[in-house]
């Protein structure tokens, strides 16, 4: 019976409602009303387009491009358009240069820094070895320690040989005369130990010359480095006269020797006259002297470091800092040599003087590796110096001995290889530092030469866009009055399609779900897609059969109309789709194309409640006294939904929900809302519903239902809209 039903739901058409001649002519002219409505929409939404595109805002002034003024206030914004990326390029040329030119600054302000190190750093380094040739001159050569050494171990043997040849000669001569009075075998004996008595003597003679020979070479080197020494005093004072601008020490420590380069000379010069006067001194005034050097040395290597400052230009820092981590490892490496020479010409190290050790040995390596990390010249170099410096071994060696400072004899011999081997590592790093310094120059100077090329191109630039700026001028005068004459007929063109779009478009969104239609549009294939829940809703009009014999077809058009335009203003409150209208019948479905959870039943539902509110006051427009009845019905449940056809294509469901609910309309009652028990139990979790039950309904394919009358629904519920008529 619901098959029937939906099929006699299709049996009304034109010719049934006699619908020809004139009468067809007045049903396009109502149909058409709303057309024009939409038409008007249309236009008056294009005139809206048309105005925002014609009427154009430039700041705080609108003008109409169409107009002559327009096209002319037009063409003013257009020439002064290409000024503002010309001006632009001008301002970032200018700012371009600027930055070359503090760039430029920058570079000569730090070369005059290096270049103001320079004669501190030959004075640093002229105070090192200083301080290295007389640590070598106080622990080996000048001491008390290296006197008795010269002097007491030589003479002692002498002494000995001396004693025992004198000796000797008289047990020789007592010897002879005993042997000439025993027999000549006994005497034989006596005489081979004769020989032997004098063949000892011979050696010690031979012992007490290479004694002397030692003595005379240690009295020669003693008396070369003395030479050395003032030679290197000299040095220190031609270096110490190259500085033209002496450093502000601030410290109170420095000011006490560093306050002038007049006061330094007078501290050096006593300090140098007490060592070339050779007077025996003790270790605390030795130590005193080398912290006195190790003080000034540090205090001028803190000014050569603090003269260069720290700058964020590409790799130059990486030099600076190298450069900076070397000084130091020069500086570290000469006050461990100090305190290397004072355990091989003592013996062993105090705990100060080992403190002091383990704290320089551990910063000048550290430094070292620094500088190494940041240049890869200087790693290279120092990693040569174990294949191409045999002495660089014997430092390692040294090395772990003195920091095992385990007590042992005096070794002078070790103690003036140590200097030489010390000198020469530190003179190698001395020379990597000016190394650095040499490549800092470099730099400074490329950085220098590359800032003036990019000025001169910042210039040419400049010039080239002065030269240009009027053909830039010209054509975008030309070009403006091109797109011009474009652009107004683009306008008009523009609107009437967009006019055109939107209407097409709200006709097939009132066929066809949204999400539908733009697939289709993509030329996309729609797939049916199955819902698990969803509520469909149907009704029809009493008595429309009887309606429509005592009606003329426009009458009963008109009466459609209004009751569908009634309806579906309505039902846009609710979350519901309209499927479609097929003469009476109004089919409705919640929980599809988007589903809506649970919700659906309650969504139908209080639709339902409001549809049969509204039509309980609607009018008929041609028999206002005969009132207008609607029976609904409504079902929940799964079904599947997809586009059906392609030349006309329509939204469709397809599912025994479908057909219950259809069952549930056709079985129903005037002015009554007809539900299935699925619909009552889903309605029942939520507050505010009252039911009636009807009794068992026969449905085909599913036997006997109970059914149940929707009487009320929550308070809260939307309020009615009443249309005017």
């Amino acid at each position: 019976m619901a098959e029937r039903r939906l099929s006699s739901l299709y049996d009304i058409t034109f010719y049934d409602l006699g619908l020809s001649g004139s009468n067809l002519d007045v049903f396009m002219t109502v149909h058409s009303d709303d057309d024009s409505r939409s038409d008007h929409s249309d236009l008056s939404g294009s005139a809206t387009e048309a105005s925002s595109l014609v009427a154009v805002r430039a700041g705080c002034c609108s003008f109409n491009p169409v107009s002559e003024r327009g096209k002319k206030w037009h063409q003013v914004q257009m020439i002064i358009l290409p000024f503002i990326p010309i001006a632009a390029l001008i301002l970032q040329n200018c700012w371009f240069m600027a930055r070359v030119s503090s760039h430029q600054t920058e570079m000569q302000w730090l070369g005059k820094q290096v270049d103001g190190t320079v004669e501190l750093g030959q004075l640093l380094s002229a105070l090192q070895t200083e301080r290295a040739e007389v640590a070598y001159y106080v622990f080996s050569n000048g001491s008390k320690l290296r006197n008795e050494y010269v002097s007491s171990p030589g003479q002692h043997i002498l002494n000995v040989t001396d004693d025992r040849a004198s000796e000797g000669a008289q047990k020789e001569r007592a010897l002879t005369r005993l042997i000439n009075t025993l027999p000549s075998r006994r005497g034989a004996r006596l005489l081979t130990s004769s020989r032997r008595r004098t063949e000892n003597k011979d050696k010690l003679a031979t012992l007490g010359h290479e004694q002397e020979q030692i003595s005379k070479t240690v009295t020669d080197r003693t008396q070369e480095h003395k030479d050395s020494l003032s030679e290197t005093f000299r040095r220190t004072d031609r270096a110490l006269e190259s500085v033209h601008v002496w450093p502000n020490f601030t410290s109170l420590a420095s000011k006490d020797n560093l306050a002038s380069k007049l006061r330094f000379q007078i501290k050096l010069e006593d300090l140098r006259r007490g060592i070339s006067m050779g007077m025996e001194s003790s270790e605390d005034d030795i130590a005193e002297r080398m912290d006195w050097y190790n003080q000034i040395t540090y205090f001028i290597m803190e000014a050569v470091i603090r003269n260069i400052k720290d700058v964020n230009v590409s790799n130059v820092w990486k030099l600076l800092l190298a450069y900076k981590d070397m000084i130091r490892s020069v500086e570290y490496f000469g006050i461990v040599m100090v305190e290397g020479l004072y355990f091989f010409g003592k013996g062993s190290l105090n705990q100060p003087r080992f403190i002091n050790y383990i704290t320089y040995d551990v910063l000048a390596w550290k430094s070292l590796n620094q500088t190494k990390d940041f240049v890869q010249y200087i790693e290279e170099k120092v990693e040569l110096f174990e294949s191409e410096y045999v002495e660089y071994r014997n430092i390692t060696e040294w090395r772990d001995l003195i920091r095992g400072n385990v007590e042992q004899a005096m070794n002078l011999v070790v103690a003036d290889d140590y200097f030489y081997a010390m000198k020469r590592f530190t003179e190698e790093l001395t020379s990597l530092q000016w190394y650095l310094l040499g490549m800092i120059k470099e730099y400074m100077v490329d950085e220098t030469a590359y800032a003036d090329t990019q000025v001169t191109l910042s210039i040419i630039v400049l010039v080239i866009v002065f030269i240009i700026s009027p053909i830039i001028i010209f054509l975008v005068r030309h070009a403006t009055y091109t797109i011009q004459i474009f652009a107004s007929t683009l306008t008009v063109k523009g609107m009437e399609l967009k006019r055109e779009k939107r209407r097409c478009d709200r006709l097939i969104h009132q066929m066809l779900p949204k999400a539908v239609a733009i697939q289709l549009k993509k030329k996309k294939m729609v797939p049916a897609e199955s819902f698990k829940e969803v509520s469909v809703y149907f009704s029809d009009i009493v008595g429309f059969t009887n309606i429509c014999s005592e009606s003329e077809p426009i009458q009963v058009i008109s009466l459609l109309n209004s009751l569908y335009n009634m309806f579906d203003s309505r039902i846009e409150k609710y979350d519901v789709y309209k499927v479609e209208t097929i003469g009476d019948a109004y089919m409705v479905v919640s929980g599809l194309p988007h589903p809506n959870g649970s919700r659906h039943a309650a969504e139908l539902a209080n639709m339902a409640l409001d549809l049969l509110d509204g039509a309980g006051s609607f009018v008929i427009p041609h028999r206002p006294d005969r009132p207008l009845e609607i029976r609904a019905g409504i079902n929940s449940g799964p079904c599947v939904a997809g586009v059906v056809g392609t030349k006309m294509p329509r939204y469709c469901l397809f599912g025994d929900t479908v057909n219950v609910a259809s069952r549930m309309e056709s079985t129903g009652e005037a002015m009554e809302i007809h539900i299935s028990q699925t619909t009552k139990q889903i309605l029942e979790q939520m507050e505010g519903y009252a039911f009636e039950f009807r009794g068992y309904m026969e449905v085909k394919g599913k036997g006997s239902m109970p059914t149940f009358w929707l009487r009320k629904g929550p308070p809260t519920g939307p309020k009615t809209i009443t249309l005017p008529q």
